[in-house]
């Protein structure tokens, strides 16, 4: 009997060694998958829109991010749940509990960087719009031309794997960036060099998690960060 309850004890604690790290395994596997699965369908819907109206530098409403989602995306599902534009302050991406994008209140800020600092404004509500695609992941558009202090803002689209409501929205968790380049969506960053990507993807530096989607991607699409 004392060698059984020895066994065991020894197995429990190998067990409580190595569970953490099969769970993080886990969840790594499944954003790689999710993450792919969704850059592949948005790519798609955009592909299959220029087939019909066009490549993406001509369309003629893509100063505004509302009309392109309505008018070019929206068509290319099945199902989509649409959100408009917001003005100063207002709601940020496919969010409808309140959460504001502003400073004055910041334990309602939506979202986070990759060391969990709040993200004040990164989606330019005043222009920025989403949609809920049918597997429950949020798509939004910032047609913003004018690149600010976060590089390539420029077109730029942001990606929750898992929906605005669920946690634990944070750059580089569930949150991607991707940005429109000549006519094709790509990873934000991805023409950058390593050393650039690399420090927008450090959970050690501040407002960093811009460049993780081009982190996972030139990374084989695997998680190397967390």
């Amino acid at each position: 009997m004392a060698e059984v309850l020895i066994t065991l004890g020894i197995i429990g604690i190998i067990a409580a060694m190595t569970l953490p790290q099969l769970i993080k395994n886990y969840k790594q596997h499944e954003i790689e998958v999710r993450l792919q699965k969704s850059y592949s369908m948005i790519s798609q819907a955009f592909l299959s829109a220029q087939a019909k109206h066009g490549e993406i530098n001509d369309w003629p409403e893509w100063d505004n991010a509302e009309q392109i989602l309505t008018n070019y995306i929206v068509p290319e599902f099945t199902f989509v749940k649409n959100y408009k534009t917001e003005g100063k302050y207002g709601n940020n991406i496919c969010f409808e509990k309140g959460y504001f994008s502003g400073s004055s209140d910041e334990h309602k800020l939506q979202y986070g960087w990759l060391n969990g600092t709040h993200i004040s404004n990164p989606f330019y509500t005043g222009v920025t719009a989403s949609i809920q695609l049918p597997d429950g992941s949020c798509l939004a558009l910032n047609p913003n031309e004018t690149p600010n202090t976060l590089e390539m803002h420029n077109r730029l689209i942001a990606i929750d794997l898992n929906g605005s409501s669920k946690s634990p929205n944070r750059a580089g968790y569930d949150l991607f960036f991707f940005s429109v380049d000549k006519n094709t969506i790509k990873p934000t960053c991805i023409n950058q060099t390593k050393e650039y990507i690399e420090r927008n993807c450090d959970k050690n530096i501040a407002v960093s998690g811009f460049c993780c989607a081009a982190k996972i991607a030139t990374d084989g699409w695997k998680i190397k960060y967390w």
